[in-house]
């Protein structure tokens, strides 16, 4: 057989199908062609075209039902027989679907009916339906299961299904999905319409405080506003349960717990402070749990600042001296600049320690004496230590950062020696003198010790007493010999500068080279010589 019949395709839009065919004939230059097609059989055919040509293609365009399966196949005769080609089958395109505007209904807090009104526009095809949804202005899209199945040539069917699971108060978009078993657009949707989950109610959990200083804390909590609008949350804190300061409102959105925290100053040292965060629905409070705290005995320094808050000074023992320091503003502000303004001083803002003791307000208030600079005056009693430590406590900062001065007292060794024979010396007397704290040998008045016989007032030797022996019976300032000897055994002995002094006594020929050792802060043992 030299001829051949061809069914090569199709081409396809809307309503029309463009069936595509060819033929060769070796042996005949006069052929007939045409398309035979149909849905269940071959009942339609095209009309016949006839080509003078051994070779050649052809086309037929049809127009067809919408959502069809259809075949067809290229028919030939060169005057020999009637030829067939392949048959080649198709399904006819579908109609768009169509859609309402989607509706939700009985929300509330976790739940919300969505209903939509589909049309697929199928005649042989199938269809399901499912809800795509998010919470607004999230990128990924949940879907539901298939909520329904449509057969084939259904018309306009309401579709609706409950969605689970939501977080109270959160906005929600969705929109309907249509799957169709078509040979085009297989898949249409809806266009997105919103619903909004009854908001939850707003909660409020106190969390412990941290941070705690002398003068201030920080103030944790949990709140969570479920979803409402306009809520807000506060810390409440005071001495007791009735609390009395707040901190500002502070607007706070969502449905999930969020951390919350307030910074709290101007608080008094060792004290017990209660709290506790209060979420506001308007003026209405929702209150967490009462939480307490207590404030340290002293302000600390971290050590990232301890070089800035800590200054070091030194007076004379029972003298009133001034003293001069610098502030600086708080960390939150600018931890490296230093106030230039009058800083606020009130009672109760510097107070003070001596050798270790309690705290107590001092008398006399700092006063600023240049831009960034003040000075402080403690009174003669408040010197009466071996070492203060003024603690400056910005109560209702932050104006500046909480600082520490620390002070060492020292005696005038010019007071503490006289070494001239026939002087007077405040604390020791040489020969023939009065001392008011040591006469070293007779005919003169002590008011403490004597060293040697023929004075008056003295009960024990000099020796014993820088020996460590505990005087007894003694007369006069005896109180006041003792921190003598105790400025003589921990500050005096172990500085080179009072070495240089102690070698400047002089004596004459009738005195007598005495020595005594005396232990040193640093665990050595030095050797002072008095001539007497």
């Amino acid at each position: 057989m030299s001829f051949h019949i061809f069914t090569d395709g199709f081409d396809q839009s809307i309503d029309q199908v463009t069936m595509r065919g060819s033929y060769d004939s070796a042996e005949s230059a006069s052929v007939d062609v045409r398309m035979d097609w149909g849905y269940a059989s071959f009942s339609e055919q095209s009309e016949t075209l006839h080509f003078d040509d051994t070779a050649n293609s052809f086309d037929r365009t049809v127009t067809v039902g919408r959502d069809r399966v259809m075949k067809f196949r290229a028919v030939g005769n060169d005057g020999t027989g009637e030829r067939f080609g392949s048959t080649i089958f198709l399904k006819t395109f579908c109609a768009g679907s169509s859609f309402s505007t989607p509706a939700s209904s009985a929300v509330t807090q976790i739940s919300a009916t969505v209903s939509c009104d589909i049309n697929p526009s199928t005649v042989e095809s199938g269809s399901t339906v499912i809800v795509e949804y998010r919470v607004s202005g999230e990128v990924p899209l949940q879907e539901t299961s298939v909520i329904a199945t449509l057969a084939p040539g259904a018309g306009t069917t309401t579709c609706s299904t409950t969605l689970l699971g939501l977080t109270p108060g959160l906005t929600y978009e969705y929109r309907f999905r249509l799957d169709r078993d078509t040979s085009n657009d297989p898949q249409s949707w809806s266009a997105f319409a919103t619903f909004a989950a009854v908001g939850g109610a707003v909660t409020a959990v106190t969390n412990p405080a941290s941070s705690i200083g002398s003068a201030g804390a920080t103030l944790n909590g949990t709140v969570n506003a479920g979803g409402q609008a306009n809520i807000t949350y506060k810390f409440e804190y005071g001495l007791t349960t009735a609390y009395g300061s707040s901190t500002p409102a502070v607007a706070i959105t969502g449905a999930q717990d969020e951390a919350v925290a307030a910074n709290i100053s101007g608080l008094t040292l060792s004290t017990t402070y209660h709290f506790r965060v209060v979420g506001l629905t308007g003026a209405t409070p929702t209150n967490g749990a009462d939480a307490t705290f207590v404030t340290l005995a002293t302000p600390a320094a971290t050590s990232a600042e301890d070089e800035d808050v800590i200054f070091h000074a030194y007076a004379q023992y029972g003298v009133s001296t001034v003293i001069y320091f610098t502030l600086k503003e708080p960390s939150a502000t600018n931890s490296d600049r230093f106030i230039t303004a009058a800083a606020p001083f009130v009672a109760g803002d510097v107070k003070i320690s001596k050798d270790g003791g309690a705290l107590a307000n001092v008398t006399n208030l700092p006063v600023q004496v240049a831009s960034a600079q003040y000075s402080w005056t403690p009174t003669a009693a408040e010197m009466q230590c071996i070492k203060a430590q003024i603690f400056l406590i910005d109560q209702n900062g932050p104006v500046w950062r909480d600082a520490i001065i620390r002070i060492e007292t020292t005696l005038a060794l010019g007071n503490l020696l006289v070494v001239n024979p026939n002087g007077n010396g405040a604390t020791i007397s040489s020969s023939g003198g009065n001392g008011n704290g040591i006469h070293a040998t007779g005919n003169g008045t002590g008011s403490g010790w004597l060293g040697t016989a023929g004075g008056t007032g003295a009960i024990c030797n000099f020796f014993d007493t820088l020996e460590g022996a505990e005087p007894t019976g003694a007369i006069g300032n005896s109180a006041s010999f003792k921190q003598i000897l105790q400025y003589l055994k921990r500050r005096f002995f172990n500085r080179h500068e009072q070495t240089s002094a102690l070698q400047t006594m002089k004596k004459d020929d009738s005195t007598t080279n005495l020595q005594t050792a005396v232990s040193s802060d640093d665990g050595t043992t030095q050797t002072i010589q008095k001539y007497i």
